[in-house]
């Protein structure tokens, strides 16, 4: 790929995630599994990474997830946005599970590779004000690979 085609993902990608995150702000009625996180990824190439994300429901069974994280070892930056289907089941333990689809941006700061995300996950209320999370997903694409995330939501 050109440098001025990844710069132009690049440019696309961080206007989708600021435009996201700025229509995350706006209050719901419904603030059940919607918030700013944090977690931990651990992925098959890159190793350790944390990560920030915010969840803005989107409906019943749907969420739209902007994520952006860093990898320590590797000095490597991602950037996901995924959609999460909630499947029907487990809301009465407060348990929420779902599938997940999305795209995935990794730069090293020099150069970008594009993939899609495809997988699933939980949420689990841990109170009424915060919420676990755990998810697996696979990237398909440049910088292939699988990836777990782990963390919390306010």
């Amino acid at each position: 790929m050109s440098q001025k085609r990844i710069r132009t993902l690049m440019s696309l990608a961080m206007v989708v995630v600021g435009a996201t995150l700025l229509l995350g702000w706006v209050p719901e009625a419904s603030a059940r599994r919607t918030g700013f996180g944090v977690g931990a990824i651990f992925r098959d190439n890159f190793d350790f990474g944390m990560q920030a994300r915010w969840n803005r429901r989107g409906g019943d069974r749907f969420t739209v997830v902007p994520q952006i994280g860093y990898f320590f070892d590797e000095s490597v930056m991602d950037a996901n946005f995924d959609l999460h289907f909630g499947l029907k089941g487990g809301e009465e333990e407060g348990i929420n599970l779902y599938l997940l689809g999305g795209l995935n941006w990794v730069t090293d700061f020099d150069f970008g590779e594009v993939g899609a995300n495809l997988g699933g996950g939980l949420d689990k209320d841990l109170s009424d004000t915060l919420n676990g999370f755990a998810e697996l997903k696979y990237v398909v694409g440049d910088a292939d690979g699988l990836a777990l995330n782990l963390g919390v939501h306010f």
